[in-house]
């Protein structure tokens, strides 16, 4: 958080609460009317529905569950294997 907008909110923190929403609205304000819709933009806010992503990104229709199948986790190591190797990179992060 910048100092500046650090001093912004321990100024708010002082005010009444009718004299916080005036400095809600008059924010709120200033960012729509910097915040131009473009079509781009105005698409992602507008979700389209599964069947209309469904026709648009041509998703095969899977009949044999084989195919997703993947063979890249050595035999050698057991599911619990992976579990632990999962385990340890999220503490990492």
């Amino acid at each position: 958080m910048t100092q500046e907008v650090a001093a912004v909110i321990r100024t708010v923190h002082a005010l009444s609460h009718r004299d916080k929403l005036e400095v809600l609205q008059a924010i709120m304000q200033d960012l729509q009317q910097s915040y131009v819709f473009t079509e781009g933009n105005a698409t992602f806010w507008s979700p389209k529905s599964l069947d209309e992503l469904i026709t648009t990104q041509n998703v095969p229709i899977i009949d044999d569950i084989s195919l997703l199948g993947a063979d890249f986790w050595p035999e050698d190591e057991t599911a619990d294997d992976m579990n632990v190797y999962i385990a340890q990179h999220r503490k990492e992060l």
